[in-house]
């Protein structure tokens, strides 16, 4: 289903954010490259090194670091996938 996908994962500050490292477990099982970008209120509930481990990429830690020049060049080919914010129950 997700196989071949590249996916852009926001993680924002919120108890959600614990969520957001399962959501990568399970995506990277179905065949998805992950690109994580952590606010800094995020970093606050989850490590950028536990990210940045199950991801197999490097994190950005801030959202305007990602939209720098080296970001747009290496991204921009990309077809991202939107999904909606996950929240806690």
């Amino acid at each position: 289903m997700f196989t071949g996908r590249r996916i852009l994962l926001i993680i924002g500050g919120g108890i959600a954010a614990y969520k957001s490292l399962d959501l990568i477990r399970v995506l990277q099982k179905r065949g998805a490259s992950i690109v994580p970008v952590m606010t800094r209120g995020a970093s606050e509930f989850v490590t950028p090194l536990s990210v940045a481990a199950l991801s197999q990429n490097k994190v950005f830690q801030d959202l305007f670091d990602c939209w720098g020049i080296w970001f747009k060049i290496k991204y921009a080919p990309w077809k991202m996938t939107p999904m909606r914010p996950i929240s806690s129950p």
